[in-house]
């Protein structure tokens, strides 16, 4: 009689890595379907205005449409299998490209979508400043005299 392998925890709550991807493919679509709505007063009788804006994908919004409290739950698929390790690797590639390419056309603001990508601007400082003093030959004499004792 063979013996079943014991396992510790809960049951995972993405049974296959097909299920992840529809899942992906699913969050994807309600990210469009439910776009935030920025409200603006236009014109000179300041006519309320209703413009839907793109909602970014991220891997915390993935991991919550999917049950799970955090993005670290979703890597952990990867120990499952190669074919989970190539879905969750796939799916963070689309989520860091749709933020970059949004950020690039101005649909998301760069700056947040940089700092959360981890991209950094760096700025070096090429100014030399050159300081010159002059001192009456009097007053050398005596820092000159003050240095020595």
């Amino acid at each position: 009689m063979a013996t079943e392998k014991n396992k510790v925890g809960k049951p995972r709550l993405i049974k296959s890595p097909e299920e992840m991807e529809s899942l992906f493919e699913q969050y994807k679509q309600e990210c469009k379907n439910n776009p935030w709505i920025q409200i603006d007063f236009v014109g000179k009788d300041a006519k309320r205005v209703e413009k839907p804006l793109v909602v970014p994908y991220t891997k915390e919004g993935f991991s919550i449409f999917c049950g799970h409290s955090e993005w670290r739950t979703i890597v952990d698929y990867k120990k499952e299998s190669k074919e989970f390790a190539l879905i969750v690797t796939r799916i963070t590639h689309e989520i860091y490209n749709h933020k970059i390419t949004g950020a690039s056309v101005g649909a998301f603001n760069s700056s947040i979508i940089a700092s959360d990508l981890g991209l950094k601007n760096r700025t070096e400082n090429t100014n030399k400043t050159e300081l010159n003093i002059s001192v009456s030959d009097g007053l050398d004499k005596k820092l000159d005299d003050l240095i020595s004792d």
